[in-house]
């Protein structure tokens, strides 16, 4: 092995060669692992999430008289003779105050949401809406709903609610009990 001009030693050949597999492997190693949260859960399932959760998961204070009720069987009961129909949707929460922030359920929060066609509604923009929040899951886990909101016109304007009770009230005030 000659060290003179023009000559590289076969050791500096070899590791100019495997340098940029050196490199990759250095920063794959430096780069944290992708966080252990599954992708975001698509509208569809958003949707049937919510059909399907449970009225007692979302809202604390009707814990003891909801039993299994489910949120579907929960808003078909409630609006009952009321509505033409409902659309059921999911993707990012839009039932949010900007003025609470963290009632917007974080970076991670996506919605399963019900739009309420009425039969008789007061004007174009009259549909009520409801969302259940879930937590983005990690992979393998089932979505977690952990939330309610909704949004529906009173006699005193638009309200929103953070109960399942609270839109219960608002919608009987407006429509009168079954």
């Amino acid at each position: 092995m000659t060290f003179g001009a023009g000559r590289i030693p076969a050791s500096d050949t070899v590791m100019r060669k495997r340098f940029p597999f050196f490199l990759a492997a250095l920063a794959a190693s430096l780069i944290p692992a992708a966080a252990p949260w599954a992708a975001p859960p698509s509208g569809t399932a958003l949707a049937e999430a919510a059909r399907k959760a449970k009225l007692a998961t979302i809202d604390p204070s009707g814990e003891g008289e909801y039993g299994d009720m489910t949120v579907e069987d929960w808003l078909t009961g409630l609006s009952r003779g009321r509505v033409r129909g409902v659309a059921w949707t999911g993707g990012r929460c839009r039932l949010v105050i900007p003025e609470n922030p963290t009632d917007a359920g974080g970076a991670g929060a996506r919605c399963g949401r019900a739009v309420i066609r009425l039969a008789e509604p007061r004007g174009p923009d009259d549909r009520p809406e409801i969302e259940i929040y879930f937590n983005l899951p990690k992979p393998g886990q089932a979505l977690e709903a952990y939330a309610f909101r909704g949004v529906i016109e009173s006699k005193d304007g638009r309200e929103y609610t953070r109960f399942t009770r609270d839109f219960e009230a608002v919608w009987r005030e407006r429509f009168g009990a079954e």
